[in-house]
C-alpha cells in the first residue's frame, strides 16, 4: 500500500531513497520537496544579474533535480551530506556552463561594452568639457581590459560585469578551487591598476590595434 504524503514527510533518507529507487513517484515528489529550495539557494547565491536573464535559479533547481532523479537508481547517495555535496557540484556545473554561454566568444574583447542606464543618465547631466573627460576615461579603462591576457579579462568580466562569485567563476574558468579564481582576480586588478598609472607604449600600440 501507497505512503501518503504527510507520512512522507517523516521518513528517514534511507527509507525515502529506497523507496524513490523502487519508483515510488510521492518519493520523487518528497525529494523534490526537500532539496529544491537548497539548489535554488546555491543558484542565487552564484548567479548574476546577467546570468539570471537566461535562467532563473528555480530552473537551475528543476534541472539539478531532474537528473538527480534520472540516475537516483544508477548512484549510491549513503546520506544527506552526500546527496547535498553532489547537489552541489552539478549545479556549479551547470551555472558554470550557463556563465561560459553568457561571456561569448573566447576572444571577445571590451570595446563594444554598453554603457549602463547610469552611465548615460549620469553623462546627461555633465557638461561638454566634462563629457569628453568622462569618454576618455571610458575608453582608457576598455582598452586597458584588452590589453589583459585572456584568463584576467574573463575573470575581471564574469566578477565586475556579471557580479559572479568566486566559486562560479572558478568553474567557468576551469580552475581548481574559488582561491585560484580569486589570485586570478588580484592579479588581473594589479595588472589593470598599472596600465591605467602608466599606460606606456604597449597601451599605445594595443589602442592602434596592435604593431
Amino acid at each position: 500500500m501507497s505512503t501518503g504524503w504527510g507520512s512522507l514527510r517523516l521518513l528517514s533518507f534511507d527509507e525515502l531513497h529506497r523507496r524513490l529507487v523502487a519508483g515510488d513517484s510521492l518519493a520523487a515528489d518528497e525529494f523534490r520537496r526537500r532539496y529544491a529550495p537548497f539548489i535554488k539557494m546555491l543558484a542565487a547565491r552564484e548567479m548574476g544579474p546577467n546570468l539570471r536573464r537566461q535562467a532563473d535559479p528555480s530552473d537551475i533547481a528543476q534541472s539539478v533535480l531532474r537528473v538527480f532523479l534520472e540516475s537516483s537508481s544508477r548512484r549510491a547517495f549513503p546520506d544527506d551530506g552526500t546527496l547535498r555535496a553532489w547537489l552541489r557540484r552539478v549545479a556549479g556545473n551547470k551555472i558554470a556552463r550557463l556563465a561560459r554561454r553568457a561571456t561569448g566568444p573566447r576572444h571577445a574583447r571590451f570595446q563594444s561594452l554598453p554603457e549602463s542606464p547610469e552611465d548615460l543618465a549620469d553623462r546627461r547631466s555633465l557638461s561638454p568639457p566634462e563629457l569628453a573627460v568622462h569618454a576618455e576615461r571610458i575608453d582608457r579603462l576598455k582598452r586597458a581590459l584588452d590589453l589583459l591576457p585572456e584568463v584576467e579579462r574573463t575573470c575581471i568580466r564574469l566578477r565586475d560585469f556579471e557580479g559572479r562569485e568566486f566559486p562560479a567563476i572558478a568553474g567557468a574558468l576551469q580552475r581548481p578551487s574559488p582561491g585560484a579564481a580569486r589570485q586570478i582576480y588580484r592579479r588581473a586588478l594589479t595588472r589593470l591598476r598599472r596600465t591605467l598609472e602608466d599606460p606606456g607604449p604597449d597601451s599605445k600600440s594595443g589602442a592602434a590595434g596592435g604593431p
